[in-house]
């Protein structure tokens, strides 16, 4: 096994295929998975088997994996509190392990009567990339959408399992597979170093947000801030409008490249201050939507971006 082999994980969801005797014959099966990867010269880490219902983690020993691996689906609700729920549960069904979300997602099938709930497309590409900072929040080390692709043509949108995807089944994207790759885009992507890092702003505002703060190894930074508020309404099937609601970023001292992305709209700044800014920021205009972050563009359906690439002076 490589150096390029990250982990290698264990049966998928088996409380929910029921095979005979599956019970006794996973504790068996990790067991003779670790002894397999473990002769490697590079054993990677053994990723625990996944569940529908995280308590049956309780089967097997902690020593038998290095990894829990958890789905916690939303089922068309915004992500923040099943994600969290899901997570502190995890830590609780299997104590002292590191916590991978190895799937996570929403389907699009708004004529569906079985299975999760639909969302929109345009709900999904906002609640997604909330998804992601969500769960690393909470404590997930990595967090994996599913799915990238619809697995077959569904025009009348009555199968939930063929609307997964970021992308559609005729290969052509949806509003989430821009927006995860505008949010990828604007957290790598930095500015500069910085001799140090730039403080953490205060965040002045009426109504709750969450917020996710990273240093990269520059030691630029990027502040993710969103609201936690839902922008589709499940037993309606309809989009919900949260309204608008201003912020202001508050810096102790003066910063520099403070840079405003929105990922559902574009993969390109909707502000940029590359020269000294005063330690105050107000990011009131067209704060609209899913998120009240900087420059949130109006209308439900969008999901806002993050301060990128502050630097201290």
């Amino acid at each position: 096994m490589g150096p390029r082999l990250d982990g290698i994980e264990g049966p998928n969801e088996l409380d929910q295929s029921d095979p005979p005797n599956w019970r006794p014959r996973l504790g068996r099966y990790m067991r003779a998975l670790r002894e397999s990867i473990e002769r490697s010269r590079r054993p990677p880490a053994l990723v625990g088997p996944s569940f529908v219902d995280a308590s049956y983690y309780s089967l097997i020993s902690t020593r038998e994996y290095d990894v829990a691996s958890l789905h916690i689906y939303p089922g068309a609700q915004p992500p923040e509190q099943p994600l969290s729920a899901g997570i502190d549960r995890g830590h609780v069904v299997a104590p002292g392990r590191t916590i991978e979300v190895t799937e996570t997602g929403y389907h699009n099938a708004l004529s569906a009567n079985t299975g999760q709930p639909p969302a929109s497309e345009a709900a999904a590409a906002a609640y997604l990339p909330r998804a992601l900072l969500a769960s690393f929040a909470a404590g997930a080390r990595r967090t994996f959408i599913y799915e990238l692709l619809d697995e077959k043509p569904d025009p009348a949108g009555l199968d939930p399992e063929q609307h997964f995807g970021l992308v559609r089944a005729n290969l052509s994207p949806k509003p989430a597979f821009f927006a995860i790759r505008n949010l990828l885009s604007a957290v790598r992507s930095s500015p500069g170093s910085a001799p140090t890092p730039a403080p953490i702003p205060s965040i002045s505002t009426a109504t709750p947000l969450d917020r996710v703060v990273l240093t990269r190894g520059d030691r630029s930074r990027v502040i993710a801030i969103w609201r936690p508020v839902s922008v589709w309404n499940q037993k309606l099937r309809m989009p919900v409008n949260p309204g608008a609601v201003p912020a202001t970023l508050v810096w102790s001292r003066p910063v520099r490249d403070v840079t405003v992305f929105r990922p559902t709209q574009s993969d390109q700044p909707t502000m940029r201050m590359a020269s000294a800014v005063p330690s105050e920021l107000p990011l009131s205009r067209g704060q609209r939507g899913t998120s009240g972050v900087p420059g949130q563009r109006s209308g439900g359906d969008r999901v806002g971006g993050c301060a990128r690439g502050s630097r201290g002076d």
